[in-house]
Order: C-alpha cells, then structure tokens, then sequence
C-alpha cells in the first residue's frame, strides 16, 4: 500500500474531534480509538519544561462517533459508540459538567497561548529590525517595544529557566493547573474549582487587553518608522497562522 492512511473520528454534530493515522501491514491492523482530543497549545515559558497536566486533552463525553476510514480518494464509514467506565461512580451528569469545564479550559489556555505567541512574535522581530537598523531614534524605539513586551510577558508567564519547577505561579501556570486538575478527574468539578475559573477568566480578559494596547498606536507607529527606514513593518501573528502552527 502506499499514501497515507487517516482515521477520523466525528461527534453526533459532525465536528471533526480526532485523527488517527491507519495502519499499512498486510491483513489485519489495529487502530486505538482516540478517546481525547489533542493537548492544549500552552503559552511558551522560560523552560521547556511543562506542567503534567498540558500533556493530554478533554475527555471525549459518551455517545456515538462516525469513523472514517480514508485512503487515497477512497472513504470507509462506520460507527464506534463510547461508553463510561463501568467502574465509574460518577453519574452522567457530573461527567458532562466535566466536560464542559474541562473544554472552557482548554479554550481559555489556548487564548493565553495566543496572546503569549503574537507578543514574543513581535518581541523577536522589533529586536531583529533593530539591530539591522544600527544606532538612532528608531531603533531605541524598538527596543524599548520589545523590553516593553518582554516586561508584559514576565508578569503571565513564569520566565524561570526552571519552568514548572521553579514555583513561580503567574496566569500561565494558574490556568494550566486549574485545567490538568479539572481534566484528570472524571466527576464533578468541586466549587472552588468552578469559583477559580471566574477569576482566571476576568484575568485572562485582562491579558488580552493589555496585549491589544500593544497592537494599536505603538504598533503603527513604530511601522512607520520603519517604513521611513525602509525596513519591513512589525506583522502581528493572527489567530489563524496560529492555529495552523
């Protein structure tokens, strides 16, 4: 056989939730169902280092899932139903508040990601156009922008070379622990668990305003700077190159 060959796996809504590749051995092959959803996009720290709870996504909820079988312009369909543990204490209702909160945080990690990745984006390219820039007004400019969005990343995310390590705990490493505590677990979220996302929410909504004031006049003026100098503008990563990183 050759070419690729894909599993994909949809909700009851036809939301493409996971993929698998397929096997290739002659006969028969075996294909783990993929029973969560890809890890979250951490925002990057000062290590690489993570916290455990990044490695996995949301738990896929019970129900029944199509199954795409996909070969070269060939598609094969079927049907796989999920079901909970049976040892489970948890009832169906818990597992969905589960689920639901787990997936609000995974999307919330993500937002920071976001934010954490446009700025070191912006951070590494008004550097770079400062040192081909030499001496004078701009350059100090853009260096000031970058030790500015320096400054701003130091005060959400650990900076510590020791990463998880370290003990340093700012929005970044609030939010994943929050997620890894939440999506470990298969029943009900505890309240303060429920009350804390209230408050990593408002701070998260914090963040994002305070990186859009980075994007606006300062942005725009540095590039005209820029373009006086002829040298390229500063472009801000969008959320969609993004996503497909």
């Amino acid at each position: 056989m050759f070419g690729d060959m894909m599993v994909e796996v949809y909700d009851e809504q036809g939301n493409l939730v996971n993929t698998a590749p397929g096997g290739k051995r002659r006969g028969l092959n075996r294909v783990p169902f993929p029973t969560r959803m890809k890890p979250p996009k951490v925002p990057a720290a000062g290590s690489l280092v993570q916290s455990p709870g990044a490695f996995t996504g949301p738990r896929l909820p019970e129900g029944t899932y199509s199954v795409r079988l996909i070969k070269g312009n060939d598609t094969y369909e079927s049907s796989v139903t999920l079901v909970p543990d049976p040892r489970s204490t948890a009832t169906p209702e818990d597992r969905q508040v589960q689920y639901q909160t787990a997936l609000l945080l995974y999307g919330m990690v993500g937002r920071l990601g976001y934010v954490v990745d446009a700025l070191v984006s912006l951070r590494d390219q008004a550097r770079e156009r400062a040192e081909a820039l030499g001496r004078g007004r701009t350059t100090d400019r853009l260096n000031q922008y970058a030790d500015r969005l320096e400054a701003f990343r130091g005060e959400i995310v650990s900076t510590s070379t020791a990463g998880f390590w370290s003990g340093e705990e700012f929005l970044r490493e609030k939010l994943v622990d929050l997620y890894g505590a939440v999506n470990g677990y298969e029943g009900r979220p505890t309240d303060s668990q429920l009350e804390r996302i209230a408050v990593l929410e408002t701070q998260l909504v914090q963040a994002e305003e305070g990186f859009g004031e980075f994007i606006g006049r300062d942005l725009e003026n540095l590039n005209r700077q820029l373009e006086r100098s002829q040298q390229e503008p500063l472009t801000l990563l969008t959320k969609e190159a993004w996503e497909s990183q």
